[in-house]
Parts: structure tokens; C-alpha cells; sequence
């Protein structure tokens, strides 16, 4: 019985790789994105500053704008910060410790495998030691959070249909590569890359998911593009000190390290332990979260999500009322991280099969709804 079992699973998996997961990459699916977003940043010719953020923990970010080319890129300053007994990583060494994002460009294969649903960016030393320069490409339609905030305060409305179901497909396109090297190639195919080494995000949210328009944009909505790895792990590289990311974004298992306890001097190595423990399957919560927060049509201000809720008693918009979400929401937000959505093929917890069937359906009101326009963008695409 059990060699039969074996053999069905085998039977299953060949037929998923051979009908779904059609090959590895193409080099030449690389050298197009290298291309596409390199990041060519020529200082001698002049930056012009467009705007400036409020300073963070992680550093300050300008955008500038290339006098000679007209590009604009994002430009972070990090902070240098000195190590202590709390903050050094396996790999840290000298009086500073080296910024996640730096290490993770640094280890993984982002910089030479770059995807679509990925920032891409670059670091470069600073003449400060300690400091270092991080060049990402500039995604001109603002973050997701800003634009679900544009979309409830200015305009009084809810995130539209299509646009809802536009995040749910990308944002899961971004996660299925980050932890398994799987890259869309259109019609339900994927493509997997050769020694992807998995990534745990470590902060998915509204603020980190930015919205770039490009030429290649799906139904005149901007491509969903995550970013900022500064709470990232990759796989192979064990030793992070990286801190818990956004708590109400937390899965349970990464809750349970810190508790109640606060963000302070006696606790703060809990909040680094949670960091360091952070699986794909916290990414999967986090994401499910975010959805959750939308369908429901909870401001994060007022309304945190429900944690200890009972997952069968869950309640989403009748607005939202979109067949299979509910299902999709409450398999990502499982307690139990064996339990929870992966985004794969797996027969069992595998949640990429009705990811395909919700593109399906965002490509459908692509068709029957009227194209957002202009004004429905905080941030509209840019007239060239």
C-alpha cells in the first residue's frame, strides 16, 4: 500500500513539472531583464533631487533624477550603526554592522537572476565607513498602501475588483519566486530557476509592495513590484540578526517568541529571535493578512487583524464576495505553518493552482469593466 501511495505521489508531481513547471529558465530570459533594469547611474553627468522621504530606522531615501538621461532612481542612504551584543549577524565584522539589504544582494541570486516582481537594486560603499548607498529602480506609482489610502480617504471607494485580484496574482508571482524560483511564463506555465536559493521576505505589507508602470503593464494598472529586504533571509545563510518586521503582520508562530513583551532593552534579542525564525510560511501569513485587511475593508488604524479569531468564523466585504477568496484568505492565514498555503503545487497546501484560476479572473473584468483611468491613480502613469 505504501509503495503504491509513493507511487501516485510520484505520478503527480512528474505530471505538475511536466504540465505546469515546463523547464528551467532560459539564460535569455535573464539577459532581457539585466538589460531592462540596469541600473546605469551616471553621477558626473548630475542628479537632480525630485523629493526626499522622512528619515527611517533604515535610512533616508531621495529620488533623483539623471540631468542627462531623464531617468529617476530611488537613492537610500543607510545609517551607520555601530555592532553590539544585540544587532551582529554571523557575517558582520569591524565597528558597523552591513545593512540585510546589502547582504542579501551580496549572497542570493537577484542581482544576476532578476524578476519582474522584484526591485531591483544595487549597493554601493559609502566614503563613510559604515554607510553605503543603495540604488533601486524607481517605481513611479507610489506604494500600495498609499494608493489604498488615496482610494478610501480622497475618493471615498474601495479597491476595485480587478485591481484587488491585479495584487493578489503579482504579489503571489513575487512570493512563488522568492521561495521557490518558480517564474510565470504566461498561460498557467512556469518556468523554475537552476540553484534559487530561497527568501524569506520577513516584511510583506502595503508599504513595501510598490506600483511601477511600465509599458508592459496589464490592463492599464501599474506591475506590483515588492521590495525593501531589510528583514530578508536566504537560505544557505543562517546567523541573521534581523529584527520582527511589522507585528500586526506577524504570523502566530513568530508572535509566540516575543509575546507581550515590549521593544526594549531586556527584550529586544526576543524581537531578533523572531527575525532570525521567520519561514516561508510567515511570508504566506503576512500576505494573507494584507488581503484580509482589504476584503474586509479594515483600516489598519482602527481595525487590527483579528489573530486569535477563529478562522471559520472569518468575514470578508460582501464587496469582496469573489468566489474561492475566502477559502484562498483562510488557507493562508492558517495557525498551524505546516498547515498554511504554499505557494507552489503541493497537492496538499500547494495554493499557486487557484492563483492561475483568479488571473483568469482579473483578465475577464479586464474585458467587461471600463480601464481605470487617471484620476483613479494617486500616482498616475507618467505622460512621456
Amino acid at each position: 500500500m505504501a509503495s503504491n501511495t509513493v507511487s501516485a505521489f510520484s505520478t503527480a508531481v512528474a505530471t505538475i513539472i511536466g504540465n505546469i513547471i515546463i523547464g528551467p529558465t532560459p539564460p535569455s530570459i535573464y539577459d532581457r531583464l539585466i538589460k531592462q533594469d540596469a541600473l546605469i547611474v551616471d553621477r558626473s553627468a548630475g542628479l537632480e533631487v525630485i523629493r526626499s522621504h522622512d528619515p527611517t530606522g533604515d535610512g533616508q531615501v531621495t529620488i533623483v533624477k539623471s540631468k542627462a538621461t531623464g531617468a529617476c532612481f530611488a537613492r537610500k542612504l543607510t545609517p551607520r550603526t555601530r555592532l553590539d551584543s544585540h544587532n551582529t549577524s554571523s557575517w558582520d565584522y569591524g565597528p558597523y554592522k552591513k545593512p540585510n539589504e546589502v547582504h542579501v544582494l551580496e549572497v542570493s541570486r537577484l542581482k544576476d537572476h532578476p524578476h519582474p516582481r522584484i526591485l531591483s537594486f544595487e549597493a554601493l560603499r559609502h566614503d563613510r565607513q559604515g554607510e553605503f548607498v543603495i540604488w533601486s529602480s524607481f517605481c513611479a506609482g507610489g506604494n500600495l498602501a498609499e494608493q489604498i489610502d488615496f482610494w478610501r480617504q480622497r475618493r471615498r471607494t474601495e479597491v476595485p475588483h480587478q485591481f484587488f485580484l491585479h495584487i493578489l496574482v503579482q504579489a503571489f508571482e513575487a512570493i512563488a519566486f522568492l521561495h521557490n524560483g518558480l517564474r510565470y511564463a504566461g498561460s498557467g506555465k512556469y518556468y523554475r530557476d537552476g540553484n534559487h536559493k530561497t527568501i524569506v521576505h520577513g516584511d510583506l505589507k502595503g508599504e513595501n509592495i510598490f506600483l511601477r508602470w511600465s509599458s508592459e503593464n496589464v490592463g492599464a494598472m501599474p506591475d506590483i513590484v515588492v521590495g525593501d529586504f531589510g528583514t530578508s533571509i536566504v537560505e544557505g545563510h543562517p546567523g541573521a540578526r534581523v529584527m520582527a518586521g511589522t507585528l500586526p503582520y506577524n504570523a502566530p508562530e513568530i508572535k509566540a517568541i516575543y509575546g507581550d513583551n515590549p521593544i526594549d532593552e531586556d527584550h529586544v534579542d526576543l524581537y531578533f529571535e523572531a527575525g532570525a525564525a521567520k519561514t516561508p510560511p510567515a511570508d504566506i501569513y503576512a500576505i494573507g493578512v494584507l488581503l484580509y485587511m482589504i476584503a474586509a475593508k479594515a483600516r489598519k488604524d482602527r481595525d487590527p487583524f483579528p489573530a486569535n479569531q477563529d478562522l471559520s468564523e472569518l468575514r470578508i466585504s460582501r464587496d469582496y464576495e469573489i468566489e474561492g477568496l475566502k477559502d484562498f484568505i483562510v488557507k493562508c492565514l492558517q495557525v498551524d505553518p505546516s498547515k498554511r498555503a504554499t505557494a507552489d503545487y503541493d497537492e496538499q497546501t500547494g495554493i499557486m493552482t487557484a492563483v492561475d484560476t483568479f488571473r483568469d479572473m482579473r483578465d475577464l473584468l479586464i474585458t467587461k469593466n471600463p480601464a481605470l483611468g487617471p484620476t483613479d491613480w494617486l500616482h498616475p502613469q507618467p505622460v512621456r
